[in-house]
């Protein structure tokens, strides 16, 4: 795992700054160690402050798709479009969850 970067602790980012402050760069023996060094390095990776797009990174970097390698020049927008549609999915499937819950508890009820 490599960091580049030009930041350091306490420094002050100004309100026009490059959005690229920092680089991390995963290698590894196969694609899937170096995407794991990836994973692992965002897990532990420490900015505040500002705004970062860390978390959307390692969505993507966990997409099975991209795990695949199914990258394209669209790939980014339609892994969004498959986050958008899970996400409006997810109350519902919630909802399905504890309503079957609810259900085997009342039927295990005495």
């Amino acid at each position: 795992m490599r960091v580049d970067s030009g930041v350091y602790g306490g420094w002050t980012v100004p309100l026009e700054y490059d959005s690229l402050l920092a680089k991390l760069v995963g290698y590894g023996e196969s694609r899937e160690m170096a995407v794991a060094k990836l994973v692992r390095g965002i897990d532990e990776y420490a900015l505040t402050g500002i705004k970062t797009n860390l978390s959307f990174l390692r969505e993507v970097l966990v997409d099975k798709a991209f795990g695949n390698g199914q990258i394209h020049t669209g790939f980014i927008e339609e892994f969004q479009r498959r986050r958008a549609a899970q996400s409006e999915a997810a109350p519902a499937t919630r909802l399905a969850v504890s309503l079957t819950v609810a259900a085997a508890r009342t039927a295990a009820a005495p």
